[in-house]
């Protein structure tokens, strides 16, 4: 079962939100845990990243955890907009939306009564209680609860992965790399972070590197190989080498991560699936750029990621042994003095045949023009403009974005992301 320790966390952590681009006070909190734990940290408008060893002369093994979770930010107490993939159009029936004030504070629950514009993104709510202009708003579909089987929680995407990294945070005794946890603050549209982390390599990631992504989502094959396709959310942790655009690593070459992977596995005897799995994460644009092709991500299978089951509003559901592999595998790497990065024989990377690398669709043009548009947001913490400023950047800087856009792309639609 989980200890005390990591279920305080747990229920702290989950009762703060982080809409998209209103993540200061989740942020606080990270900051907060890693001083208590004598550790130092930098931050910028993108992320936070701490270092748990000193070993500057080896190569780097990040883990890599975001802090938001889709929702909805409000202008008023009669009007605000969806942010991230909240499948507004599927839904049969809504919850209530707890309301949290600028500063993260509970102020009540709203009704949602319309949904309109481009991908239902423009809402419409009745509430009983002021609503100061860029409070947040997330589905109220109870507290953290536990079974003995599973969690339910509202936003095990990303909470729950998070939530694991502050758990251990610590001294690493690791002398073969340099141990870092990397907080993204900004995944939920489109990778906006990870994005701005590659394109601009502010992480220094080198090819020798080891990157592992930490996720919560749902389960679903990119092939119908079967070898490739054997994917569910009953049968422990999954190791995705891959996702909806892309696979991670290059043709005949050994993926470190996965290697490592399989023999911390293998080792400790966890359970763990394996094949090409969907979604869209924050390994995507470190693979896109190309900076290590030593890249996975490990999945807590999550059915109805996002609080819908393509119907309803519901909370999300996790399995605690998978909770406790993805633990275990942490605690292993940063209380290892060395890892063990030879092939393993269920390493798959290295086994593909060539048509699972043609087709990689990239996003850069896209992710560089919601980079742009969304500069100054990312900057100041806040959706909606507060001053004339605020508002003649954002007019500006979304000027220069479809510009961009338009020059690379030509005239025409321009693709949008709810992701």
């Amino acid at each position: 079962m989980l200890d005390n320790n990591l279920k305080k966390i747990i229920s702290d952590f989950y009762a703060i939100p982080a809409v998209p681009f209103s993540v200061t006070q989740k942020a606080d909190y990270v900051k907060q845990l890693i001083k208590e734990n004598e550790l130092e940290y930098e931050e910028t408008p993108y992320f936070i990243v701490t270092h748990l060893n000193k070993a500057s002369s080896k190569p780097k093994l990040f883990f890599i955890s975001h802090l938001d979770h889709p929702g909805f930010v409000f202008k008023n107490k009669k009007e605000g907009i969806a942010l991230g993939t909240l499948y507004l159009d599927k839904l049969a029936e809504y919850k209530p939306i707890s309301i949290y004030s600028p500063k993260g504070k509970y102020l009540g629950d709203a009704i949602l009564e319309k949904v309109s514009g481009r991908d239902n993104r423009s809402i419409e709510i009745r509430a009983d209680f002021d609503i100061p202009k860029n409070s947040q708003g997330l589905w109220n579909v109870g507290s953290i609860r536990y079974d003995e089987e599973k969690i339910y929680g509202k936003s095990h995407d990303n909470d729950i992965t998070t939530s694991l990294l502050l758990h251990t945070l610590r001294k690493s005794s690791n002398k073969q790399y340099q141990i870092v946890y990397v907080f993204t603050k900004h995944e939920e549209i489109l990778q906006q972070s990870s994005f701005n982390i590659a394109y601009k390599n502010s992480l220094n990631i080198s090819k020798e590197d080891i990157v592992i992504n930490l996720e919560s989502m749902k389960t679903y094959s990119i092939t119908e190989t079967p070898k490739y396709s054997n994917l569910n959310y009953e049968s422990g942790p999954i190791l995705n080498i891959s996702e909806a655009s892309r696979v991670y690593g290059e043709l005949g070459q050994q993926n470190i991560a996965e290697s490592l992977i399989n023999n911390i596995s293998e080792e400790l005897k966890i359970q763990m699936q394996r094949g090409l799995a969907g979604g869209t994460t924050d390994a995507r644009a470190i693979s896109e750029f190309g900076l290590t092709n030593n890249i996975v991500t490990i999945n807590i299978p999550n059915r109805y990621k996002h609080n819908s089951d393509g119907n309803r509003v519901r909370a999300e559901e996790i399995y605690i042994k998978d909770v406790l592999s993805l633990l275990k595998i942490i605690d292993n790497i940063v209380d290892s003095e060395e890892l063990d990065t030879d092939i393993n024989e269920k390493d798959l990377t290295k086994k593909l045949e060539e048509e699972y690398f043609k087709n990689r669709k990239p996003f850069e043009v896209l992710n560089k023009r919601l980079d742009i548009a969304s500069k100054h947001i990312i900057r100041r913490g806040y959706y909606y403009p507060m001053s004339l400023i605020d508002t003649v950047k954002d007019i500006f800087y979304k000027g220069i974005s479809y510009l961009y856009y338009f020059v690379k792309k030509g005239m025409g639609s321009v693709e949008v992301s709810k992701d």
